[in-house]
Order: structure tokens, then sequence, then C-alpha cells
């Protein structure tokens, strides 16, 4: 079983936040740790630590902007590491936003905080998530885009878009939303890249089961042909990820103590994943107000890069929790 370390950012958090612990792929050094959520007065907050920083607990003065939701952001790190977009459903009028924050330059290794500039808001045309944005970088023919899917509001139908990013500017160009037959999640839904294909994860609104629907190669199509149904229930968008071993880590608040707990699974002979390792992720008797988010990251360990995850998700007092499960020593029966 994995080994499990919880900490708290001393933050307190509506609907999911986003912790990322990005970190050079060779060595393992540490470009800053970034939380991104939307506060109790449903403004959005960062707070990024300098590399310096090794404490596991967050307690540096938020940065607090004027934007206002009603669910957590979403938050993707671009490849220089020192911006970033932040996706997030604008209160005000219900509509898709992503903003572009660039981090500026450190004035010393030892620096607590980054300062960061704010680039203009831009609207996604006609799109209206009813929660939480899954959004996750990736490339569409050569070119750099944020992968991104929701729920529709009201229906709680399924969406899928992408915005492709130019590096060079701040503008962003927008796909036609694509709305997927057929598919309803009761909260929101998680979009990876799993190798060629796109694969959403979500909790069906009918009976609320996981789904795992695959798409073809490099497209947004998801025939149901494809898809899978795990036994596992939650009324919350799950966080799912995929490491080169082939396996896929899920996290998700439990349907009935909304405890949050991992799942490993495996893709089985007829080529569709099972679940084959569950466990806690939650304190004993803690429980979770929303859908957690999951992120992997690398340590080094005996001088090799070792993978790890980090699982962020609010607590029973909205307070942001956040575990780092390491995962080399998991048996995995199949």
């Amino acid at each position: 079983m994995p080994a499990i370390n919880r900490g708290t950012t001393l933050q307190k958090s509506v609907g999911n936040a986003y912790l990322s612990l990005p970190r050079e792929a060779d060595t393992g050094a540490r470009f800053g740790d970034y939380l991104v959520w939307t506060g109790l007065d449903k403004r959005l907050n960062f707070l990024n630590r300098a590399p310096s920083v090794s404490s596991d607990t967050f307690v540096q003065s938020p940065i607090g902007t004027d934007i206002k939701s009603n669910y957590g952001p979403a938050w993707v790190v671009l490849p220089d590491q020192m911006s970033g977009y932040c996706i997030y459903v604008s209160q005000a009028d219900g509509g898709l936003m992503l903003r572009k924050f660039t981090r500026k330059p450190s004035p010393g290794p030892d620096a607590l905080a980054y300062e960061w500039t704010v680039g203009a808001p831009q609207a996604f045309p006609k799109a209206y998530p009813g929660s939480a944005v899954s959004a996750h970088l990736g490339t569409q023919n050569g070119r750099l885009c944020l992968n991104l899917a929701w729920a529709a509001a009201g229906t709680g139908a399924i969406c899928v878009a992408q915005a492709f990013v130019d590096p060079l500017a701040d503008a962003l160009t927008f796909s036609s939303v694509l709305t997927l037959d057929k598919r309803f999640c009761s909260d929101g839904v998680c979009l990876i890249r799993d190798g060629r294909r796109y694969m959403l994860a979500y909790f069906d609104k009918a009976d609320n089961k996981m789904r795992l629907a695959h798409s073809a190669d490099h497209v947004f199509d998801f025939d149901p042909a494809r898809d899978c149904v795990l036994d596992i229930k939650s009324i919350y968008a799950p966080a799912v990820v995929k490491l080169n071993t082939g396996l896929i880590y899920l996290a998700y608040t439990e349907i009935t103590a909304k405890v949050v707990t991992y799942a490993i699974a495996g893709s089985g002979a007829d080529g569709k994943y099972k679940i084959a390792v569950t466990g806690a992720v939650s304190q004993s008797g803690g429980s979770a107000t929303a859908g957690p988010t999951i992120w992997p990251y690398r340590v080094l360990k005996d001088g090799v890069g070792a993978a790890q995850l980090l699982v962020t998700y609010p607590d029973e007092t909205a307070q942001i929790i956040f575990v780092r499960m390491s995962i080399e020593s998991a048996v995995i029966p199949m």
C-alpha cells in the first residue's frame, strides 16, 4: 500500500483547491509550490512558495484577487514554469473564463513568495459550466493547448473543448464546444491524456457510479462502446492521473461517509480498467466537502527520481488538506 503523509495549508476553500509541486524531471529540483483556490468570500486566491521553502505548511498570506466564482478553479502551469492559466467560472454571468498569471523574477533564493502580473480575462464563447472545470496542458497538431472539460449548468451534460496557447502572446484561440451525447455527470468531470487518447472520468448522474470514457486517437469522439463502469460511487468530481506504469490512480470522495479515497486500476484482458486496490486518503473520521485534486510529481530518493502523488481536498471545516502518497511500494494484485 502507498505510504501516506498529511499536511495542512492553513487556508479554507469553497469547492476543490489546486495544489501542485512542479519539479524538474531529471533532478527533482523544485520550481516552487502553487496553491490556487476559491476562498470562503468566493474570491480567487494564490500562494506560490519559493523553491527554498521546505516546510509542509503554507504560512504566507495569500495573494487575493478580485475574481469571484462559486466553484473551485483549475490551474495549469505553462512549460516556462513562470506562468500559468487559471480557469474558473465567473460568478457574474456563469461563463467560463481563462486568465494568465505570470510570476515576476524572484528577488533572491530565500524569498518566501513571488509577485504576480495578471492578464486580462478571456471568455470562452458559449461555455457555461455548472461546476468546476477540468484542465490540463497538452498539444494538438503540434500546437500547445489547454484541454478542458466540464458539466453544463442545469443539465449536467459533459462538454469538452480546447484553448490554444500562443507562447509569445497572452491571447488564446478557442475551439468549438462539443457536448457529448448521452453523457451526464453528478458534479464535474476529470479529463486527462491517456497515451494517444483522451480519458474522461466522471460519476454518472443517474446511478453515481464512476464511468471511464476513452476517445479514439487524438480526437474528442468518446464512443460509448469504449466506456467502462467502476463500482465506486460519489456525488463529486473525481481526480485521475495515469503514470508510465500503465496504471491509473483515482482519488474521489466516497458517497456515504464523504471520506476521500484512492483507487488504483489496471487494464484487463478486454482493454478496460478494473479496480485493483483502494484505501483511505483522509484522516480517520475526517470527511470532505468537495472532490479532490491529484498531482503527480518526482522526488529524489537515494539519488534516483521516484514518483509520488499529491492529493488535495477541503475537509469538513473547509480547510485545505494535502496528502503526499509514496507509490513505489504499492502492490497491485491483478
